[in-house]
């Protein structure tokens, strides 16, 4: 088990939402063995975020002009990994964020003027097959849950999910061989 004090960096573009966090804040992480090739991974943090930005609706893909709001929160973290020997690796991740946006001049304005406020909710189940020693292919299905909440308007609610089919190569040290999460 570490306990301790983490950084956190996040950005996401997807078509129904840009953020971009950077977050301080404490984090536990366990290693659990389940058997002598199997183990049990589960990682929770909680971390205040001083400055982010974010988006509301549709996401242009353009540098011409800013479509995200300054903003501050926190943020939430639980990844937990089930590690099956030389088989592969089953996973779930879950984030939230708790994102309150200002104006552009950075005083946060009245109640009845505000930008807002994003609870933006983040899962991601994986997995992994071992293939050739640190070989490995695998399946990730994300999605993207972001709820804004503006007073005076009708609250906004975007669902998006993606699909990724990736291939991975884990460099290993020969020193610290089959000690390296994949």
């Amino acid at each position: 088990m570490l306990i301790g004090g983490f950084q956190h960096y996040d950005y996401y573009d997807t078509k129904s939402f840009e953020l971009s966090t950077i977050a301080f804040g404490p984090g536990v992480l366990t290693k659990l063995p389940l058997s002598r090739t199997s183990d049990l991974n589960i990682n929770v943090h909680l971390a205040l975020v001083p400055f982010a930005g974010s988006s509301v609706g549709p996401v242009t893909d353009t540098s011409f002009y800013r479509d995200y709001r300054f903003s501050f929160g926190w943020e939430g973290k639980v990844e937990s990994a089930v590690n099956i020997g030389k088989y592969g690796t089953l996973s779930l991740l879950y984030f939230y964020y708790f994102i309150h946006s200002f104006d552009n001049t950075g005083k946060d304005e009245v109640p009845a003027g505000t930008l807002g406020n994003n609870h933006i909710s983040i899962l991601k189940p994986r997995i992994t097959a071992h293939i050739y020693k640190t070989l490995s292919v695998g399946l990730e299905h994300n999605i993207y849950f972001n709820d804004h909440y503006q007073a005076g308007y009708t609250p906004l609610h975007y669902t998006q999910t993606e699909q990724r089919i990736f291939v991975m190569f884990n460099w290993e040290d020969p020193q610290r061989r089959g000690h390296y999460y994949l």
